[in-house]
């Protein structure tokens, strides 16, 4: 999955590329 500053996504971002 593809997140861009988004914290809600972070949440799920973190487990596979944590980018914040």
């Amino acid at each position: 999955m593809i997140v861009k500053n988004m914290p809600v996504e972070h949440s799920l971002s973190t487990n596979t590329k944590p980018k914040y």
